[in-house]
């Protein structure tokens, strides 16, 4: 059994063995994937969180069929059978899913840090090293963003 490099354009230490995902990451991206799952978010499952003297890593789900929507540009994103408004729309229910939850689901508003599953028709947000508890006022502000028609970026703001 070998760990194959899930994407090897996006630099990121995500690597497929067998039917799940291994991605070398902080614990607390392995606590806050559980923790939206257990809530209802859509998102991979976290199986397992395994950490050593040199590394943490996440054992999760593997989204079947997978379309990782990082590197399409907004105005071209084309899935066969889906309007992109249907995309939007499925974003924008999973973020206010987490806000709800008093999260604050940085560099979540863009669909680089989603996935789109061909096999069932679900969006799966991922990617949860930047999630933190937000005060009143961030959550507030996140929701006023979400609400308008273009806040969908096609590139994390810095």
């Amino acid at each position: 059994m070998e760990l194959v490099p899930l994407d090897e354009k996006s630099g990121s230490a995500v690597y497929l063995l067998e039917k799940v995902v291994v991605k070398f990451a902080p614990e607390k991206e392995g606590y806050m994937g559980k923790f939206l799952f257990e809530r209802g978010v859509s998102v991979p499952e976290v199986y397992a969180m395994i950490r050593d003297k040199w590394s943490n890593c996440i054992v999760m789900q593997k989204i079947e069929d997978a379309l990782n929507l990082m590197n399409r540009e907004r105005e071209k994103l084309k899935i066969p059978g889906v309007e992109h408004s249907n995309l939007v729309a499925m974003l924008r229910e999973e973020i206010t899913k987490v806000l709800e939850l008093g999260i604050l689901p940085k560099d979540s508003d863009w669909f680089g840090n989603s996935l789109f599953s061909k096999e069932n028709g679900r969006l799966y947000l991922i990617d949860f090293g930047y999630y933190r508890e937000g005060s009143k006022e961030e959550l507030k502000a996140f929701e006023r963003k979400i609400a308008t028609d273009e806040f969908i970026r096609t590139k994390p703001e810095n």
